[in-house]
């Protein structure tokens, strides 16, 4: 399932591609280099589309993985579901 997950964006050097980063359930941020028309502007603030793995409702958080390998070399991670937008625009 698609949803969009909060993140900081900082711009790269170029015209193409941006460094995001996303907060974890611990508030340490992962980045990964992603193209600048990918990120999407709701409410304000800035998301990215992601894939949902799985929802712990009961601990409030949810594993999403990435479109790309971050730097770190992850694919997935652990955020709260606060973070979380669902496809239609509603919060998870």
């Amino acid at each position: 399932m698609m949803a969009l997950v909060l993140c900081e964006v900082k711009r790269g050097p170029g015209t193409v591609s941006d460094s995001v980063g996303v907060r974890d359930t611990t508030n340490q941020p992962t980045f990964l280099e992603i193209q600048r028309d990918f990120v999407a502007h709701r409410h304000g603030r800035t998301w990215l589309p992601i894939g949902v793995v799985y929802r712990d409702k009961e601990k409030g958080v949810a594993l999403i993985e990435f479109p790309v390998e971050a730097d770190s070399g992850a694919h997935r991670i652990w955020v709260p579901l606060t973070s979380l937008l669902e496809p239609n625009g509603d919060p998870a």
